[in-house]
This record gives C-alpha cells, sequence and structure tokens, in this order.
C-alpha cells in the first residue's frame, strides 16, 4: 500500500491549471476536523513552479465554506455503520433499500414521490394502492415496504413524514419515528444499505433544520446498538442546501464517537 502524506497544517487550494486532476487527491480522516484537510500522494503530483507559487494556504475556514466544493461527507459511527451525505439523484441511487417520502395514501403523485414512482415503473403505485386498499391509510410517522420495480434498489420503504402546522407541534418526534420505522424495515430484511432522503423538507414544508436533526436522530439512536445487519446509511438530496443542512446536522449530532472524511473531487 502507498503511503501518502498528508496536509496538516493547513489546507491548500489548488489553482486552475495545476494538472492535478483526481488522480492527485485523496481521502482524509479525522475525529475532529476543524478545517478541511487533504492528503496528496506524493508520486502523483507535478506541479509547475508558477502552479506552485499560486497555492493559497487557508487557516481555520470554516468547514461550511469547504464543502460549497465537496458537498460530501463520511461519518463512521462507533459500531461501524457509515453515513454518507451526498448530493445526488436518488432516483438513480444504488442500495438495498431506497426510501420514499410519502403520503398516508401512498399516492405519489408531487415532488420525490412522483419521481421514484416513475422511475420504477407503474407496479410501484400499483402495489402502493394495494397497500392501502387493505390496510387503510398509513399513519403519519410510520412506513411500510413495496416492490422497487425498476429502481435500483430491492425494496422501496415509504416513509409518511408530518406534514408542517398539521400534527400539533409532533413534527421532529413523528419525523425521527418514521425515519427509524424504515432502518428497522431494512434491518428485519438483513439489508446492507440505505438511502434516505431529507422527509417532509419539500412539498410538506418542514423547516431544514428540523427535518435533518431530525433524521440525523434516528441515524445515531439506530446506530448505537451493536450488531446490526445495515452497515451504509445514505443520506442524499439533490439540492445543495439541503445536503448542507444534512451535513451540519450531522456534524453537531453525530460528533461523538464518529470519525469523519471529506472528499473534494476537482473539476
Amino acid at each position: 500500500m502507498k503511503r501518502f502524506e498528508s496536509v496538516t497544517k493547513s489546507s491548500l487550494v489548488l489553482p486552475p491549471g495545476s494538472g492535478t486532476g483526481r488522480q492527485g487527491l485523496r481521502k482524509c480522516s479525522t475525529a475532529s476536523c476543524a478545517t478541511m484537510r487533504w492528503t496528496l500522494a506524493k508520486s502523483k503530483l507535478c506541479f509547475s513552479p508558477a502552479a506552485l507559487k499560486s497555492l493559497i494556504q487557508l487557516e481555520d475556514q470554516p468547514q461550511t465554506q469547504a464543502r460549497q466544493s465537496s458537498q460530501s461527507a463520511k461519518y463512521v459511527l462507533q459500531h461501524g455503520i457509515e453515513v454518507l451525505v451526498i448530493q445526488g439523484d436518488m432516483t438513480k441511487q444504488y442500495a438495498d433499500a431506497l426510501v420514499n417520502p410519502a403520503n398516508e395514501n401512498l399516492e405519489h403523485g408531487g415532488g420525490l414521490a412522483a419521481a421514484l414512482s416513475a422511475a420504477g415503473g407503474p407496479q410501484v403505485q400499483i402495489e402502493s394502492r394495494n397497500t392501502v386498499a387493505q390496510g387503510g391509510k398509513i399513519p403519519v410517522g410510520s412506513a411500510v415496504m413495496t416492490t422497487s420495480g425498476s429502481l435500483k434498489c430491492k425494496k422501496l420503504i415509504h416513509v409518511v413524514g408530518p406534514i408542517n402546522g398539521q400534527v400539533g407541534g409532533r413534527e421532529r418526534p413523528l419525523l425521527e419515528k418514521g425515519v427509524q420505522s424504515a432502518l428497522d424495515l431494512a434491518e428485519t430484511m438483513n439489508f446492507k444499505s440505505i438511502a434516505i432522503p431529507c422527509i417532509s423538507s419539500g412539498l410538506f414544508g418542514m423547516p431544514l433544520r428540523v427535518c435533518s436533526e431530525a433524521i440525523v436522530t434516528a441515524v445515531k439512536t439506530f446506530g448505537s446498538q451493536a450488531g446490526r445487519s445495515l452497515t451504509r446509511i445514505i443520506l442524499i438530496d439533490s439540492k445543495a442546501d439541503v445536503v448542507l443542512a444534512l451535513l451540519d446536522a450531522c456534524d453537531r449530532l453525530l460528533k461523538e464517537g464518529a470519525a469523519k472524511s471529506y472528499e473534494i473531487a476537482i473539476k
């Protein structure tokens, strides 16, 4: 295995034309990271004198500033579960289970629910309607599982999140309960991975901070128990501001006992 030199005193911003590309970039992982740190492979870097002179050292910059370039991070919980926060398209995400932010009727008519249903094909909506026909409306804070159709997962887990202002002030605990139910369902199926969007932050109108904290709290609670089959929990959204809210919640709520890793891609 190659050894890499770690830049520990400051972060480095590579200027345009430095010619490193992705091959010169590696991950760093620390339990507490006040600034973005890059680990660079010596054998892969080749700077011109002009490029070297234009390297800018950043001392103690806020994490949010560094993240504007990356929009991704990984946290490893105390029992080894990886929590990935990424910006991406949920309909194209690979995982054993994808979580759909659903309404109590499982009518996937708008937002991410409509996109997932369309990507999965007609069988997703058909089976969802059959589920409601057989068992009635799905209570807020509950989760049910259906076929995933053509999606890149084994099952689709529908979580009914709260609508802001319609649950008597119980938005956060109900959302935590819904996420916990989804994680428990995935666990009963012995799944290894699950992808979760920022439920209730879109059409249901809940504040981003409340949604992100509720989701991350449920993940933390789930990860506090050893022996889980799930080894990877992916928190994903296509919007940058939502991803930043999830990253901030992870920093605040997972900081104890979780190692963090950041990765930047230079284009």
